[in-house]
């Protein structure tokens, strides 16, 4: 009986550790607004529901994170790779209050916290604009960049 109680605490502390490995790398990640996993508005408002993050050129992943306290439907919303053309179709997808969703380039399973744009070399170059549409075409979120790999919007 008493390896039970031990198997419940060793599950436990493997999924606290995982959490706080979690939290620390997004940590260390210096985005211009607040950490996507922190509650805390940048500005203590909600000004600017919807934010691209983060941009990876190099590895292919864009970051975009919802700053407000709604749920955000974004079916038949684009993000668009202005440089190569390129858009991805959110379909059937909502992001909850202040969480954040990657968009990688190439296969995956697509899941709450990572989206898969199929094919490669959406951002063709360093220089390019990553423009964030709603299902009614407007630009919700224009993030133009002329420099490095990674970058904050």
């Amino acid at each position: 009986m008493p390896a039970i109680p031990l198997i419940v605490a060793l599950m436990g502390l493997l999924i606290a550790t995982g959490l706080v490995g979690c939290l620390e790398e997004a940590a260390d990640k210096d985005f211009k607004f607040d950490n996507p996993l922190d509650t805390t508005p940048a500005d203590g408002d909600d000004d600017g529901d919807v934010a691209i993050a983060y941009v990876d050129t190099a590895n292919e992943i864009v970051v975009i994170v919802n700053q407000s306290n709604d749920i955000i439907v974004m079916d038949n919303w684009e993000l668009a790779a202005e440089d190569s053309g390129d858009v991805y179709t959110f379909l059937d997808f909502s992001l909850f209050s202040r969480v954040f969703v990657r968009i990688r380039t190439g296969s995956g399973t697509d899941d709450e916290n990572d989206l898969y744009w199929e094919g490669t070399n959406h951002w063709t170059s360093s220089i390019d604009t990553a423009t964030l549409r709603d299902a009614t075409g407007n630009a919700v979120v224009v993030c133009s960049f002329t420099s490095s790999s990674a970058f904050d919007c």
